[in-house]
């Protein structure tokens, strides 16, 4: 496979955490990022998890992906609210 020249995941990775805090929640965590095509466009996929001082990561809740070329979040408002409507069916103990 050629992979292209582009944003490190680690790059990546501090931007989509940079990204979740200043516009999710500051208990998210973007974790095990992937390189993926998708549309023919070369991103990197986060899985994004729950945190809290008291607990382990926990989930993950959803994904985000990040432009391997450019660095911006793909899709951000869906991005946004899928995972606000999936944070909120987890207990409220977390």
């Amino acid at each position: 496979m050629v992979v292209p020249a582009g944003m490190t995941m680690q790059a990546a990775k501090r931007k989509a955490n940079a990204w979740l805090v200043s516009s999710v929640g500051n208990l998210l965590l973007a974790d095990k990022g992937d390189l993926v095509q998708i549309g023919g466009e070369w991103v990197w996929r986060f899985e994004v998890y729950i945190t809290s001082p008291a607990h382990e990561p926990w989930g993950p809740i959803g994904v985000m992906h990040i432009s391997a070329g450019s660095g911006d979040v793909i899709d951000p408002e869906q991005t946004k609210a899928s995972l606000y409507a999936r944070g909120q069916t987890y207990p409220r103990s977390l």
